[in-house]
């Protein structure tokens, strides 16, 4: 699920988020207001670090999630089985 909340990021909101950055750095640097572009482009890696953040955290709870079902597997191949069990009976 993360990854399809990443890719349509990326290719919905990530391209619209670059265009507006090139319009607007472009017409900064037009203008020749360096400041502006300054200020662009910390908004930009803040946004950017902002989505890295939200996809760390979704690898951290896949990660969680992972070993969890892992040594839920594992507890499960060290019981006996409930077939032989109930066949023994």
């Amino acid at each position: 699920m993360v990854v399809r909340v990443l890719q349509a990021f990326d290719s919905e909101n990530g391209q619209r988020v670059f265009f507006e950055y090139v319009g607007q750095s472009y017409g900064f640097f037009l203008a020749g207001d360096d400041d502006s572009c300054g200020q662009l482009d910390e908004e930009l890696a803040s946004t950017f670090a902002a989505r890295d953040e939200e996809a760390v955290s979704g690898i951290d709870r896949l990660e969680a999630a992972n070993a969890a079902l892992q040594e839920e597997i594992e507890a499960l191949k060290a019981a006996p089985s409930p077939v032989l069990e109930l066949q023994v009976r």
